[in-house]
Parts: C-alpha cells; sequence; structure tokens
C-alpha cells in the first residue's frame, strides 16, 4: 500500500543549508494518509517535493488501522 512520488529539482552542495516542511493536508481516510515533503535551498528555491501514502498497522495483529487524529493533528495544516 505505501507509494512514493518525489520530484528532484535541483542540488544541494556540501555546506548548503536546506530547509524541509512536512505536511498531511488532506488529512486521513481511514487507514491511509499522504504526508507531503517540500524541501527548499537557502534561496527559497524548492528541490525537492515528495508525497508518500502510509498506512497504520497494528502491531498485535497485522491489520490496518484508522489513522487516530493525535497521530495527524501535528501535521494537518489548518
Amino acid at each position: 500500500m505505501p507509494r512514493h512520488e518525489i520530484d528532484y529539482r535541483g542540488n544541494i552542495g556540501l555546506g548548503d543549508s536546506v530547509e524541509g516542511v512536512t505536511e498531511i493536508r488532506e488529512g486521513p481516510s481511514g487507514a491511509r494518509f499522504d504526508r507531503h515533503f517540500t524541501f527548499t535551498d537557502g534561496n527559497g528555491k524548492a528541490i525537492v517535493r515528495a508525497r508518500t501514502t502510509w498506512a497504520m498497522i497494528d502491531r498485535a495483529t497485522g491489520r490496518v488501522l484508522r489513522v487516530p487524529a493525535e497521530v495527524s493533528a501535528p501535521f494537518v495544516t489548518p
């Protein structure tokens, strides 16, 4: 079920700085949720954009779980 889409739009050199931002824009849908990542260079140019689809799995049973609100809340864009 996991899926990853990554667009590379630039490079970072040794000693360059980069900033990363993680968002869950749409909120979870049952067990699935998409995370969006953007990495920008020191000039504010987006050099990497990615979207990954994840699912929560119960360790004890191995079954898919609904994403609890307390897990997604720190990442959801208001």
